[in-house]
């Protein structure tokens, strides 16, 4: 946490969902007033490992979660469970948040680029089909292919950018997603 002048005042975790797992690549996104932490996590204690989009929503006081929750997106997980499997991002998209995910391995079955949606109380949006692909336009085995989002509050547009299959920039832009 940064206190008014600057300066770091006390560290921010992650509530446990589940106390075993690695975790890895924060990212945060703001509605203006709540701070939404996306994260991947693996299971650690099972026989096949798996992986998950691991979320905590907090107030702006950054003291306390006020919701929290994960989604499985890898049975099983076929990376190490001690380096990190996905490139992912958050974005505020107008009355929801947006997570862009990918697989950053050679699987040859998750040459995709995913997406769901949390809402402005930390709830999966829609959570019988969470974190649905949205295109497949890129090989999973680059991590330099991390999707990132953007949201243009004027037009309500949500722009997604990412590596397209022959290494060039390829997007989704989203219409009305406010």
């Amino acid at each position: 946490r940064i206190d008014a002048d600057g300066q770091r005042s006390q560290p921010l975790s992650l509530p446990a969902i589940a106390p075993n797992g690695n975790r890895f690549n924060p990212q945060v996104a703001s509605d203006g007033v709540n701070f939404l932490v996306v994260r991947e996590k693996t299971s650690t204690l099972l026989a096949n490992p798996v992986t998950y989009i691991e979320w905590a929503l907090y107030g702006p006081d950054l003291t306390t979660p006020l919701n929290s929750g994960q989604a499985q997106i890898d049975p099983p997980r076929t990376w190490p469970q001690t380096t990190a499997g996905i490139g992912l991002d958050v974005a505020w998209i107008g009355s929801r948040y947006r997570v862009g995910w990918k697989f950053m391995r050679n699987s040859g079955t998750y040459p995709l680029v995913n997406f769901g949606d949390i809402d402005q109380n930390g709830v999966l949006v829609n959570p019988a089909t969470s974190f649905q692909t949205v295109t497949a336009l890129e090989a999973d085995n680059d991590s330099d292919g991390t999707p990132a989002l953007a949201y243009d509050p004027v037009g309500g547009r949500t722009l997604d950018l990412f590596k397209g299959h022959n290494g060039d920039t390829a997007y989704n832009l989203w219409p009305h997603t406010d």
